[in-house]
């Protein structure tokens, strides 16, 4: 089977396909010169979310997805779709995606909406991302691992780890001015980092 049978064979799939399928289409010798061709048919099987499309739009990312991502009704879909959707935004860097996405802080989706919108636009999210810790951070309990989550620990973590030249400009972008809970979060997260940065050293 040919690279475009293949691509397309993983698209018409009903179940999501495996990191390891998509690993051996990207890894494929004719991936680079097929590219074009391969845009092409991720946006025609971009007609309605189809979740492996989505995943394969996030993937081999291309700005000609984006009308066809925006026109999208959120309620039709499923929330892995709404997930994989927004990080095919990100990857496209759309700002009017942005505004869309924005939306999702406000629901159970709040980690990967700041995600997606951290890869578009950092500063303006760390506007909005600061707030969120504002109304959070009283979740967060740094011996309980089930609040790291709901406070915006992990979030702030996955955002130093996207970002990890901008950690002055993050944290910048973050007013703790009389607020314990809140400075507690960030010292911990940028102790993790830190940690982590250590061990990769």
């Amino acid at each position: 089977m040919g690279l475009i049978e293949k691509i397309t064979s993983l698209l018409n799939k009903k179940k999501p396909f495996t990191f390891e399928e998509l690993e051996e289409i990207l890894k494929n010798k004719d991936f680079k010169q097929k590219k074009d061709e391969i845009t092409k048919i991720i946006l025609e099987n971009l007609g309605y979310p189809n979740i492996n499309a989505l995943r394969m739009a996030e993937q081999i990312p291309d700005k000609k997805y984006e009308d066809q991502l925006l026109s999208y009704n959120e309620t039709e879909m499923t929330d892995p779709q709404k997930i994989y959707w927004m990080f095919a935004l990100a990857e496209i860097k759309s700002e009017k995606g942005f505004e869309r996405i924005k939306e999702y802080t406000k629901t159970n989706l709040f980690h990967q909406a700041f995600i997606s919108m951290s890869k578009i636009d950092l500063e303006q999210t760390m506007k909005y991302f600061d707030k969120f810790l504002d109304e959070r951070c009283e979740k967060y309990n740094p011996k309980k691992i089930n609040t790291r989550h709901e406070s915006g620990y992990y979030t702030l973590l996955e955002i130093f780890n996207l970002h990890p030249d901008k950690k002055k400009e993050i944290l910048d972008c973050i007013d703790t001015t009389n607020k314990d809970l809140k400075s507690g979060l960030i010292y911990d997260a940028v102790e993790q980092v830190k940690k982590e940065d250590s061990q990769q050293s």
